[in-house]
């Protein structure tokens, strides 16, 4: 073999391991911010287009937030939700993380909201969102129900309690609930939630226990 033969094939071989390199650091970023093809989102919406079962990243992507893992300060006590809800369930919460966007708008008035991920795939969300007066929080409360209304149909339960006003709406395995307490300081409050996700986990342990000690 000539001196430059062997150049070139020297070359070649190490043309053809850049780009080897290249290809499989390229898979390691599609997989590790799952885009396509392994993005594992649904066509059942969540919010501003991001869907359920979408990963922390493909969340970020699609409603364009950055979402970060400390819940937002609630200095003057505005904020009702409860930010700092863990499942009683050790298996549940071991495998659920929370990401936060804050400050957002929704209609125009400033929130919060909390991104809940069940190995690793969104199943929930909480907004909680303080309009600056009484007009203001009437209009919202209004355009928020109106919203899951068209999503969900007629609420399953809407009802005026003695400190608070609740409805809640149910379809194809989503739930919405709206939590609006009468004391102006406090926020307006919504959850939405997918149950698919946990419920195959469910089954899933159902089966692991009942083989637990054998048969």
């Amino acid at each position: 073999m000539t001196l430059r033969k062997a150049i070139v094939t020297i070359a070649t071989a190490a043309a053809a391991i850049v780009v080897l390199v290249g290809v499989l650091l390229g898979v390691v970023i599609l997989r590790d911010q799952h885009y396509w093809p392994f993005s594992t989102g649904t066509h059942v919406v969540a919010l501003w287009g991001a869907t359920f079962e979408m990963s922390v990243p493909e969340v970020s992507r699609a409603t364009g937030l950055s979402l970060v893992t400390v819940a937002p300060r609630d200095e003057e006590n505005t904020l009702s939700f409860l930010w700092g809800f863990q499942y009683a369930d050790p298996d549940l919460e071991r495998l659920t993380t929370r990401r936060y966007a804050y400050p957002v708008t929704l209609f125009a008035t400033p929130g919060a909201l909390s991104f809940e991920f069940f190995d690793g795939r969104l199943v929930g969300l909480d907004g909680s969102f303080h309009p600056y007066g009484k007009d203001d929080r009437a209009a919202f409360v209004t355009k928020l129900k109106g919203a899951l209304t068209t999503r969900f149909g007629s609420p399953e339960k809407d009802q005026e309690g003695e400190s608070t006003s609740e409805a809640n709406w149910k379809r194809d395995g989503v739930t919405a609930w709206t939590w609006v307490p009468h004391e102006a300081k406090k926020s307006v409050n919504f959850s939405i939630n997918y149950q698919a996700v946990q419920q195959r986990f469910e089954a899933k342990r159902r089966e692991r226990d009942s083989g637990a000690f054998g048969q």
